[in-house]
């Protein structure tokens, strides 16, 4: 339970801090770009479309221990440009002890009772929303494979349950998600 906890932390911080940079820039200016159409993250909440377009990040990165090496992706965007990063977010970790890779698929349970892929979003109200927050880890059935990893770029699909925080059985099917991102 610690590791399935430390891991959505993670997750958690990852996402703000992916975002920061964004929120501490300039103020936009109609030259200044605030939504990209080449990267996004695109999926189906109960067979309801979201795309968001804004502040697009991505990292890979790997936490090294004696005896370990964890691979970790945290991979999120907004619905729109805004300082406020606490509604209308999707964010998609996971992690491996092998390096990210393309057609491998990774899932929620993998090895067992332990958490390899987090879908992690935010509604407009603000309402947050996780495969995590399920009663079990047979039920959040979240799953992501990757279509391109590069130094530069990744992309790949994804797609899960997710259980309000604080209420388990207040849940929602995440579908035919997609993304693709440039790498921080």
């Amino acid at each position: 339970m610690k590791k399935q906890f430390n891991f959505l932390i993670y997750l958690i911080l990852s996402s703000i801090i992916i975002s920061t940079p964004l929120s501490c820039s300039k103020k936009s200016t109609s030259s200044d770009p605030v939504v990209t159409s080449e990267y996004f993250i695109r999926f189906k909440i109960d067979g309801i479309q979201k795309e968001f377009k804004a502040n697009i990040r991505a990292s890979i990165s790997d936490i090294s221990t004696v005896s370990t090496t964890i691979f970790l992706g945290a991979f999120s965007g907004l619905l729109v440009n805004t300082t406020n990063t606490n509604s209308n977010l999707m964010s998609v970790g996971v992690r491996d002890p092998f390096m990210i890779t393309t057609n491998k698929v990774y899932n929620s349970t993998y090895p067992p009772s332990l958490y390899q892929v987090s879908l992690l979003y935010w509604d407009e109200n603000g309402n947050q929303y996780s495969s995590q927050f399920l009663s079990s880890l047979s039920n959040t059935d979240a799953v992501v494979t990757f279509s391109e990893v590069t130094d530069k770029i990744v992309s790949g699909n994804f797609s899960g349950k997710i259980a309000l925080s604080g209420n388990p059985s207040n849940t929602h099917l995440v579908t035919e998600g997609v993304f693709k991102m440039k790498l921080d």
